[in-house]
């Protein structure tokens, strides 16, 4: 369940922070972190557990969660807001017809 909130807010800030022509490798970084995180997960955690015990196991997956979430909220002051200037640029150019198509 936290790699779900922490892949949609992760992708959706690549897509708003990197421009086109970064942006496919900036996701696919991000995706190999994801599978890595995936693969290496089970391991940490079983060692964490046996070292740690459960409490301080969970406290520490919390603790790294919390810490993405506040790095992510940070980041998302740096957007520059491209985005959606880019979008109302588009919208006002389909709407005057100068994107090419008829009709």
């Amino acid at each position: 369940a936290a790699s779900a909130a922490v892949l949609c807010g992760g992708m959706s800030l690549i897509a708003e922070t990197h421009e086109g022509r970064l942006r496919g490798r900036a996701m696919g970084a991000a995706q190999t972190g994801l599978a890595l995180g995936l693969l290496c997960g089970p391991l940490i955690g079983g060692l964490s557990f046996e070292r740690l015990g459960r409490v301080r196991t969970f406290r520490l997956a919390a603790a790294i969660l919390g810490a993405n979430a506040l790095g992510m909220v940070g980041l998302m002051g740096l957007g520059s807001g491209e985005g959606e200037a880019e979008m109302v640029s588009l919208q006002h150019t389909k709407e005057s017809g100068l994107d090419g198509r008829k009709g």
